[in-house]
Parts: C-alpha cells; structure tokens; sequence
C-alpha cells in the first residue's frame, strides 16, 4: 500500500472550504424546497436529487494528523451527502436520493481510495461502474479513468430534473480542467462548483509562453492551458509580463482576472468567488480556489465561507512556519498578530445605501435581489439588517424575506 500524504497548508483550507461550503449548499437547497414539499399532495412523488462529484479523488485519505485519521475529499463529499439527507428527511418526511461519483485515474491511487473507502465502512455502497444510470440512490459510483473522458456521462447524470450537483475539480495541473468542459459544469442551473487553478505551474509556463518557438516539450503543456482558459489570450499577457510592461503583481492579477472573465462571459449569470492560496513560507501564491453558484444565498454565504478561509490559512501557515523554526506558536497569540486577516466591517447604512442603488424603482423578489448583490462582500445576515433599515425608511416594502417574496422598491 502506498504511504498516505501529509496534508500541506492549502490543502487544508481547501478541505475546510469544501467542508463548509457542502454544509450551507446543502442547507441553502432544503430551506428553498421547503414551501414545494409542504404544498405536495404526496411529497414522496416528488424526486429530489443530490449529486457529489469528485473528479481528482486521490486516495481519500492523508497521513494521521495527532494520532488522528485523516480524510480527503471524497470522504468529505460523501459525509456531506448523508448529512444532508438526514437533515432534509427531518425537515420534509421524505429521504432524498443521493449519488456519491468518484474519479481518480492513478491506479495506485484508486486501489488506496478503495481502501479507506473500505475503511470509512462505506464497502457496501461502492459500485465499480462506467454506467451512472446503474447507480441506486445512495451508492458510491468510483471509476478509475480519467475524469475528461467521462464529463458527457457526468453531465447528463446531473443535469435530470429536479437534480442539484456540486463538482469539485481539484486537478494536479491544468490538463483536468479544459475550458470547454469546465464552461458546461458552471453553466447547469442547479451545479455548484470548486475549481482549483494552478497558479504557481501557470505562473510558471509565462516564460515559455512568451516565446515565439517554445522548447518542444513545453508545447503539450502550454496547449493544456490554452484549453484552460478556451484560448490564448493569457499568452499576450505573459509576453506583456516577458517585455517588462506589467510586473509579478500585475502578471497575476490579470491572468486570474482573465479566467474569472472568460467564466463569466460564456454566462453572466453565475456568481464566482476566489481564493489565493499562498505558500506555507513564502508570500507569493500557489493556487487559486474559485467557487461558483447560482444562487444568490450560496455566493453571498461564500463570502463568510471565504473569509474565514483566509484567516485559517494565515493560521495554519504560522503554524506550520514555527514548527520548521521549532518556535512554540499558540492559536491565541496568533489572534492579536496585526497582521492576521480580520473580518471587514460594513456599516447597515453603506449596505443599505448598495442595495437600493441596485433595485431601486423595481419590484423584484427576494431571490433576485440576493442575485444582484452575488459580487458584493457582504453576508447573508448584513443583507438581512440592510433591507430592515430600507423598510424602516420606507425605501422598500415587503412581508418578509423569503425567496419568493416580492419586494417594492421607491
């Protein structure tokens, strides 16, 4: 059996993110079904649908942490499934179906994923099948291929009526996540994703980019990011950067800036956040986490998710410096470090001010106005006291807020 991996820092907050993340998404769909649920004359003819895919599942498991097991993302996924089914029994009387679908290509890998699997006391759920309509609600669908050569299947699997997905595409380079795959995962309604850029290969692969003739065994590699980004444009920025016209700082901002755009421009409707996740010693980035929803509640719960994602990972990384330094470092003196991230605060009449601005003269619902303020900073409960303080200086009137509430704005 292989020996199983230390998690590094990013790895970390990446688990963490998923981790929450799956809570609210979870949370977010069952609190919007409720009123359907309720109004069915049978709720259990209605056929509701959870779908975790995990297309880079590695081995499941990471080296003991405290004498504790650790578990990966395909355990987190799946965990979070059962969660959820649990909650939404307890909440509509009825057990939701739900599919676990795991794809790693490493064949070594794969063997170590069955195991801790096996482990998790999951044996008698896993189903070893190309063939997802085969799968029964609860079954663990684990293929070991590469996840590309069966995104049509995928797709087709999440895309039924009344199905919710979430796909985490977590890749060891950028040969996993080409663009023309990637735009059909963010564009399903009812799909919510994580994708993790590799920023520190691409960064990189600028310098081959650049360049009129690039060495021959760079050529596949620059095509992968091509594919990445669904074209070349991110080479003129790179030969920008080789010309000395942009500098590091810049070269960054407009490569990640350019993957957020070329998302957003084939659907505009899609609310995408992101992380940089940055090396355990060194200030400079290793990855960039994007999430993406469409649901207005999920991208503004993201933004707490995401905030608290930065203070863990400067957390961990002070960690994990003073034990190479062999410096005793306590979470509590962390906290008073000046430069530990803190949450912003946003004044009600600031949050107000953004929220009128954007509907007024419109009467919208609920829903739509979350819609709108996707981009925004600000949280869940913000946006809450915010239309309280509109309602109260009568700029907006409304019942309550429930997604389908209609709302009038001045």
């Amino acid at each position: 059996m292989l020996q199983l991996k230390e998690r590094d820092t990013q790895t970390k907050v990446k688990h963490e993110i998923l981790q929450e993340y799956l809570k609210h998404w979870g949370y977010i769909i069952t609190n919007g079904l409720n009123y359907t649920y309720k109004a069915a004359r049978d709720p259990h003819s209605l056929a509701t649908r959870f779908v975790y895919v995990d297309c880079f599942s590695f081995m499941g498991a990471y080296a003991p942490e405290n004498d504790e097991p650790v578990y990966g993302s395909p355990i987190i996924g799946i965990d979070g499934l059962d969660k959820l089914a649990n909650n939404f029994k307890e909440r509509n009387g009825v057990t939701p179906e739900t599919y676990a679908i795991l794809v790693e290509e490493d064949n070594n890998n794969f063997q170590v994923l069955l195991d801790t699997l096996n482990q998790c006391g999951y044996q008698n759920r896993v189903k070893l099948t190309l063939d997802l309509n085969e799968l029964r609600p609860g079954e663990i669908a684990v293929i070991n291929d590469d996840s590309r050569n069966h995104f049509e299947k995928l797709l087709n699997f999440t895309k039924r009526p009344y199905t919710w997905s979430f796909y985490f595409l977590d890749p060891y380079g950028p040969k996993g996540i080409p663009f023309d795959i990637v735009s059909r995962i963010v564009s399903q309604d009812k799909t919510d994703t994580i994708i993790n850029l590799p920023y520190q290969d691409l960064h990189k692969k600028t310098g081959s980019a650049a360049k009129e003739t690039p060495h021959p065994s760079h050529i596949p590699l620059l095509g992968y990011y091509d594919a990445m980004y669904g074209g070349k444009l991110w080479r003129e920025i790179a030969q920008r950067y080789d010309r000395g016209e942009i500098d590091t700082e810049d070269l960054e901002h407009e490569l990640v800036e350019l993957y957020r755009n070329v998302l957003h421009e084939y659907d505009n409707e899609i609310a995408l956040k992101r992380i940089p996740l940055k090396f355990p010693a060194h200030e400079r980035t290793m990855f960039y986490l994007f999430l993406t929803t469409h649901d207005g509640t999920g991208a503004l719960k993201m933004n707490e998710i995401l905030d608290d994602a930065k203070i863990s990972e400067y957390d961990h990384r002070q960690k994990a410096k003073s034990e190479r330094t062999q410096q005793i470092s306590m979470f509590d003196q962390l906290i008073e470090d000046p430069s530990r991230p803190q949450e912003t605060a946003y004044s009600v009449d600031d949050i107000a001010d953004t929220i009128y601005q954007l509907c007024k003269g419109e009467t919208i619902t609920y829903k739509t106005v979350l819609a709108r303020l996707a981009d925004t900073p600000y949280y869940l409960e913000q946006i809450k006291k915010g239309m309280s303080k509109l309602k109260r200086t009568q700029k907006c009137s409304y019942k309550d807020l429930s997604h389908k509430e209609l709302i009038t704005f001045v």
